[in-house]
């Protein structure tokens, strides 16, 4: 019966070495799978942060450029209310008003050539037809 006890005792406290090995079986697989884990989010997190840093600097250069647009803008809108204050004034007003309203288009001429070089004449049909286009066209815009 001393056997039996003890082969009974041996046995389950082999089956119970068994059990626990297989837990720390699991746990060791466990832990090399979390430490696995965190080595990529580490990596990840560093590199997240590199890249934030980049990001901030890019940011930072990005408000500058807004801001400088803002001033330009800004600029802008004030050199156009001048302007149009300008033109507003009773000055400008004074000035128009020399100018001969309901005018019409006309042409200016800026300077004339007393002598002209010939190369190749155009035929004396195209020189009419051109002439003809042109009073047309001064006609129409009540040109002088």
């Amino acid at each position: 019966a001393f056997i039996q006890t003890q082969g009974d005792a041996m046995t389950k406290m082999q089956t119970a070495h068994d059990v626990k090995q297989g837990t720390l079986s699991g746990n060791d697989q466990s832990l090399s799978t979390k430490q696995t884990a965190l080595g990529t989010a580490q990596t990840q997190k560093s590199d997240d942060e590199d890249f934030l840093a980049s990001l901030t600097d890019m940011c930072e250069d990005k408000a500058k450029d807004y801001e400088k647009r803002k001033m330009f803008r800004a600029n802008e809108e004030a050199a156009i209310a001048k302007a149009i204050a300008i033109l507003n004034s009773d000055q400008s007003a004074a000035l128009f008003g020399k100018v001969q309203s309901g005018s019409g288009a006309s042409f200016v001429q800026l300077a004339a050539v007393r002598r002209h070089v010939q190369r190749a004449a155009p035929a004396p049909a195209v020189r009419t037809e051109v002439q003809r286009l042109l009073r047309q066209a001064a006609h129409a815009h009540k040109s002088k």
